[in-house]
Formats: structure tokens, sequence, C-alpha cells
């Protein structure tokens, strides 16, 4: 065998020996995703979890590209191989424009990447409530009104007038409670993003306050009975639930305001009659169904709104002439008796207590729309012409009260709808009373 040949049988052997150890010495990935379209994702503006499984070869760790509350993931690391299937968890995308953010695994020298885009849109295709968009509910003496950032939308357009007198935004649904008029007289409706329900086919009926919670659709108001005794309702998914008083009989009479739902316990404000003579009203809250009385029934007395904060329950109404808040069931007074005041709605925000109503005052002896912020008064209004505050809503760091001020007009007073936002007056067009506010957070 001549020198030439025998180096290029050398070469290949060398070449061949390197070229086993290199493909025995490759670096195994010790991460590894078991569906690598998983690791780009584009998730609906109300979807609020996916998850990517990947199997490690020892701990891990994790970091997300973009901070801020809006994405999360669970667990973050692990501390030993084994499968692991992670949770990515979002909040509801109402910031107008789709958002993305990158999630970088790592397992020491290997780094796997995934990719969300949270799109503005749900999967129907419409535009999520924007975080900031005001709704107010009301009326204009003829129409049931529903105002979104100031623009106004009629809830009825038939012959008959109707009143608006709750609002409540889930997702991309939006409710509003109230009553239409009809050849029967007065029904209870609710509204879903503008189409109406009769929620009952009796005539004298109102729907007072909406709250959903999950899938559940809560309504509180009234219906009368055959013998023309009045009594509260509660409306779950459109079935009637009669509320009851402490002694019960087919007279006793009572009425439901407001409705909360926390922790799957239902709490409803309203009023009954009872008291020393059986003809007084006795504020009243019910939780699930079983009434507590806040007043004795020596005078009138009403439970306008409710609000639970942790394990608080917190209501506004009045005793009398007096504004009120009962925090279970303990009174705090919000006026000193020496002039008619009201408490309309109650809010509670990182521990402090809104209250929208009114106080009677100034010159002319009119009401005077009145927020309270921890017990301290704020007159909203000048007392020249009739006005109230009747609901009011905190988002971040800015309070928003709906109700209506006056102007007057030789011998009269004509209403004009109102939103206040941190005491700034902003009037609502076409409108006389605003009952109820609502902001998407």
């Amino acid at each position: 065998m001549n020198r030439f040949l025998r180096f290029n049988i050398l070469m290949a052997m060398m070449i061949f020996v390197m070229t086993g150890c290199g493909d025995n010495n490759k670096q195994q990935p010790e991460i590894v995703v078991e569906n690598e379209a998983a690791l780009t994702q584009t998730i609906y503006a109300d979807e609020t979890s996916e998850s990517i499984s990947f199997v490690t070869t020892s701990a891990w760790t994790s970091s997300i590209s973009k901070t801020g509350e809006w994405i999360s993931i669970e667990p973050e690391y692990g501390d030993s191989a084994g499968t692991y299937t992670i949770t990515i968890i979002l909040k509801p995308n109402t910031t107008g424009g789709d958002r993305s953010a990158s999630i970088t695994f790592s397992c020491n020298k290997t780094d796997i990447f995934a990719h969300v885009t949270q799109k503005a849109l749900y999967k129907d295709g419409t535009l999520a409530p924007q975080k900031g968009d005001v709704y107010v509910a009301g009326y204009d003496g003829h129409f049931a009104k529903l105002w979104k950032n100031g623009i106004a939308q009629n809830l009825n357009d038939g012959p008959f007038n109707a009143e608006a007198y709750s609002v409540y935004v889930s997702g991309s649904d939006v409710y509003v409670a109230g009553v239409e008029n009809s050849i029967i007289g007065y029904v209870a409706k609710l509204w879903k993003n503008g189409v109406s329900q009769n929620l009952t086919d009796k005539p004298r009926t109102s729907a007072n306050s909406v709250y959903v919670s999950g899938n559940d659709v809560y309504v509180a108001g009234y219906e009368y009975n055959a013998d023309g005794f009045v009594f509260g309702v509660v409306w779950k998914n459109g079935i009637a639930q009669n509320l009851t008083a402490e002694t019960q009989t087919a007279k006793t009479q009572n009425l439901a305001t407001s409705i909360y739902v926390s922790g799957g316990d239902v709490y409803v404000a309203g009023s009954g009659l009872g008291g020393i003579n059986g003809l007084s009203d006795v504020a009243t809250v019910w939780k699930n169904g079983k009434a507590q009385k806040l007043t004795d029934g020596t005078w009138g007395a009403t439970a306008h709104s409710v609000y639970v904060s942790g394990n608080n329950v917190y209501v506004a109404g009045n005793d009398r002439i007096d504004a009120i808040v009962w925090k279970d069931g303990v009174v705090q007074n919000l006026s000193d008796g020496t002039y008619e005041a009201m408490a309309n709605s109650v809010y509670i925000s990182d521990g402090v207590v809104y209250v929208a109503g009114y106080v009677r005052g100034g010159e002319l002896g009119l009401t005077i729309a009145t927020i309270w912020e921890n017990n301290i008064a704020q007159k909203l209004t000048n007392g020249t012409g009739l006005a109230q505050a009747k609901s009011v809503f905190v988002s971040g760091s800015d309070v928003y009260v709906a109700g209506y001020d006056s102007r007057r007009e030789t011998y009269t007073s004509i209403p004009f709808a109102v939103l206040w936002k941190n005491g700034i007056t902003q009037s609502l067009t076409d409108g006389t009373h605003a009952n109820s506010v609502f902001v998407v957070e």
C-alpha cells in the first residue's frame, strides 16, 4: 500500500471518529415543550387563563418581559426535574388595544420563550368595554336612558314612558334595571345590551337594582299581591323569590331597593312595615333571604343601598330625617338632625366609606346634593335648585356621583341629569334624572 493511500485511509478514520464523538456529546435540551404551538398564544379580551406544559431535567425558573398586573403565571418556578403545566393568568383587557408579553422559562443552559397576545376584542368580534368607560342609568320623563361616556341611548321606544334605576357592567354585557309603563301599569324591566325583558307579568312592579355575579344576574325590586300589599322580590336569572319579614303574614309589606352579592351570599337592602303601630317603615337588610331590622319603627326609616367590603356589611339610608350608614347593624349618623337629610348610596374603596345623598338647607331650604367621605360632607350643588346625589362609584382615585340638579323657572323647578367626577359637574344631555353610575375598571 503506497504512502498516499495510507494517508487517505487515516484521514477518513479520523473524520469518522470525530463525527461519532460529536453526535454522542451533542447537548440535549433540558426543558422540552409538549406542544410547541402553545408557545405562541392569542387570547381574547375576556379570556383569563391558558396553559403551557413542558418537561425539565432539573430545577427551572421563569421571567415575564412585561411587568404589570395584567399577566402572571402559576407556578413561577420548579425545584426539581419533572413534568409541569403552567397556568397563564390574565385580567380582562379593557385598554382598548391589543397587548403582548413574552415569558422565558430557563433550565440550566436551555431557554424557551412563550409569546402571549391578549386582544382588545371579544371572540365574537365586539370591542371590550374599555377601562374608564362610564355608564349612567336614568330617564328624561318619557325614555329610560343609558349614557356611555356621556352619549345617551334610549332604552324604550314605545308610546309608554320608562325609567332606569340601576346599571351594572359584566364583561361585554350591560344590564339596566327599571320599569316601563304599559296598558296594565308599570312593569319591572331588565335591559341587557339594550334588549328588554319583562321580569313579571304583574302590574305595579319595579326593578330597582341589578348585580351580576359570575353567570348569575340578580335583580331586586317589588311586586303587589292579589290583596294589594307590596312585597320585596329578588329575581335570580328571571326567577322570582319573595322576601319575607321576621314575622310574615299575607298583609306584611316590604320592598327591596338594593342588592349586592359577595362570596355566594346575597344581601338586599330595603324596608318593611313594622314598629310600634305596625305602620312605620323599618329599615331592613336581608342576607340570603333572612331579614334583619336596622331600626325599631319608632320613626319611618328606609335602607336604600347595601355594599359588602371584606366581612363588613354597610347599608345607607335614613331614619326619620337623619342620613344614616349602618356598619354591621351599628348606626353611624351622617347628619345632626337639624335639617332633613338622606343617604342614597354607599361605596367602599381602600377602607374609605363614600356615601351619596342630600341635605336640605340654604336660603331656600332646598335639597343640596351631597357626598360624604368618611362622614365628612361635601356639597355638590349650591342650594338654588332641588338636587340629589343618587349613586356613587369609585375607580382608582376618581369618585363618580350620579344624580340631578335643577334650575328654577318662575314658580317651577326644572331638573336635569348630572354626573359629578371628583366634585366637577358634567351635565348629561337629554335627561332629567341620573340614578346609577358604573365605571369599568
